[in-house]
């Protein structure tokens, strides 16, 4: 799973990269979890919108969907969220550790204070 924030297609605050979880492994939530703590990160960041690329005829498509993406035009292979907010209240929401950064700090309070 890979997501980078900063200024992103259409003027999206982040863009989630990719979230795949093996085969074997799939539709038992773990991508839900996995895109709910990118979501409440983002939240917690002030992160507003985000963007997903994918193959117009993935399979995959349909998650991003089902958690209400909306594609920027159809049959286009990116799709956006334009209320982080409204995703991460749709997502369980993550353990403590996984909102806090290698020191120990909340994520978005590091963000905060290097953007001063």
């Amino acid at each position: 799973m890979a997501a980078h924030g900063g200024r992103n297609r259409d003027g999206t605050d982040a863009e989630l990269q990719n979230i795949y979880v093996l085969e074997e492994w799939q539709r038992k939530g773990i991508g839900a979890h996995l895109l709910g703590v990118v979501a409440h990160r983002l939240q917690a960041d002030g992160s507003r919108s985000m963007c997903v690329g994918f193959d117009a005829n993935s399979q995959y498509k349909q998650f991003y969907m089902k958690y209400g993406a909306v594609e920027t035009e159809p049959g286009s292979p990116w799709a956006i969220w334009h209320d982080t907010c409204a995703l991460a209240a749709r997502l369980p929401k993550p353990s403590e550790p996984l909102m806090t950064d290698l020191r120990g700090q909340p994520r978005w309070l590091r963000l905060r204070r290097r953007h001063r």
